[in-house]
């Protein structure tokens, strides 16, 4: 008997291992894996630890484990994976309701990015900005997340607005330089872009 799997979400991988747990009173001779059309065996024993490759999108999958006398059991699961990052299509800055190249913060300013981000296969999950290239994640100083389901995806470009204010961030005096990124569900992240001539 074949040990209930998890609920597989996305990976960002086509080189995916599945491993669990299987057992019968008279041993377990061998697995087999079947990706799509491709199959894999391996031996037996009561764990399974299986390497194979996956194509992006959803994968239909059944595992098969068979005992000594020839018996077998089954279970069927599906794999989802997107190994392409998402794309910011556009980035828009406001303070206080109004663009341009230089823009002017003081401590009152309520400051808005809006973004539009696509995703060819899972979808766009959240929005991050930050201060320094590359930050992380849990430096942002503003943070959207997404919910639905196809968010990006098939050239719906998703658009967000952020809020930034002095209660959420402190802006330091000078010009300051924000940092975007989309995340998908599987976790790739965009090129980040940037918008310059924040004036403090």
């Amino acid at each position: 008997k074949l040990a209930a799997a998890s609920e597989i979400f996305w990976f960002n991988t086509n080189s995916i291992t599945l491993s669990g747990k299987a057992w019968d009173k008279n041993g377990i001779t061998g697995y087999t894996l079947k990706v799509n059309n491709a199959e894999t065996t391996s031996s037996g024993g009561n764990g399974y630890s299986i390497l194979a490759n996956y194509d992006d999108g959803l994968n239909n999958v059944t595992l098969k484990a068979k005992d000594a006398a020839g018996n077998e059991s089954s279970r069927e699961i599906s794999v989802y994976v997107d190994t392409v990052q998402p794309e910011l299509k556009n980035t828009i800055v406001t303070v206080d309701g109004k663009a341009g190249s230089s823009l002017y913060i003081n401590a009152e300013s309520q400051v808005t990015v809006t973004v539009s981000a696509a995703d060819t296969t899972s979808g766009v999950s959240k929005i991050l900005i930050g201060m320094t290239p590359s930050f992380k994640d849990e430096d942002a100083i503003g943070t959207l997340d997404i919910s639905s389901d196809d968010a990006g995806i098939n050239g719906n470009d998703v658009t967000e607005t952020i809020n930034i204010s002095e209660k959420s961030h402190e802006w330091a005096d000078g010009t300051q330089t924000i940092y975007i990124r989309a995340v998908d569900k599987s976790g790739l992240s965009s090129i980040e872009s940037y918008i310059s001539g924040l004036i403090v």
